[in-house]
C-alpha cells in the first residue's frame, strides 16, 4: 500500500515546495513590493495552542515561535 510521508519528509518534497511557491507568487501580485513574501520555509508541525505557539484566541506567540524555529529564521535571513 501507499505510505503517507511524515511532515518532516513532506516539507522537502519538490511537488509541495513548487506548489507553495506558485501560491506565494500568485498572492504577491496583490501586494506592494515592500509587503511581498521573498523567502519562506515550510515547518514540520503546525502551530497550536497545545504546543504553546498560539494563544487561546489563535494568535501567534511570536517570541515562542522565534525561539522554537531560531535556526530556520536565521537561515531565511542569511
Amino acid at each position: 500500500g501507499y505510505e503517507v510521508p511524515k511532515p518532516e519528509e513532506m516539507i522537502h518534497d519538490r511537488r509541495l515546495t513548487t506548489k507553495m511557491q506558485e501560491e506565494i507568487d500568485r498572492i504577491n501580485r496583490y501586494f506592494a513590493p515592500h509587503e511581498r513574501i521573498i523567502r519562506h520555509r515550510l515547518l514540520p508541525q503546525e502551530w497550536t495552542v497545545e504546543n504553546g505557539e498560539l494563544t487561546p484566541t489563535i494568535k501567534p506567540k511570536r517570541r515562542k515561535i522565534l525561539d522554537n524555529y531560531k535556526d530556520v529564521v536565521e537561515d531565511i535571513y542569511r
